[in-house]
């Protein structure tokens, strides 16, 4: 191959990759994500739960902080909402007492809620894909 070929081919494979690169950034700018189906109450509840950075200490979907527990199924679990309530209304171990108002609570309620429909975190059997994603079998909680 000529050096004038490899120039050609490597200015066409530069054009590709930033046409390509293009396509996929603008056409990601109109998914939804899930907003349409947010009440006021699980939008406020997400703002409050970056405010707080409850990430830092606690998991949603494995993601976050090792601290606490993992909040993505936490409103379904055992003590459910009345046991994620009181945490928030008094803390509790590490978990320090924020002083949250009863309308910062609902919004955190309803964030978990959301959240706890979205899914269910930890898988129990899985196997990873050739390209790198998971296959699940169940959940944890399944039986």
């Amino acid at each position: 191959m000529s050096l004038r070929s490899k120039q050609w081919l490597y200015v066409m494979l530069c054009i590709s990759f930033l046409a390509m690169s293009f396509g996929v950034y603008t056409s990601t700018e109109n998914v939804d994500r899930g907003f349409s189906v947010m009440n006021e109450d699980v939008r406020a509840g997400k703002r409050l739960f970056q405010d707080y950075n409850c990430v830092s200490c606690h998991q949603i979907f494995g993601l976050g902080g090792y601290m606490g527990p993992d909040l993505t199924n936490c409103i379904s679990s055992e003590g459910g909402p009345k046991r994620a309530e009181m945490w928030m209304r008094n803390g509790f171990g590490a978990m320090p007492n924020f002083e949250l108002s009863d309308q910062e609570i609902t919004e955190l309620m309803a964030f978990l809620a959301y959240i706890d429909k979205s899914g269910t975190s930890p898988p129990k059997e899985y196997e990873i894909n050739s390209t790198g994603t998971l296959d699940i079998k169940h959940y944890q909680d399944d039986e």
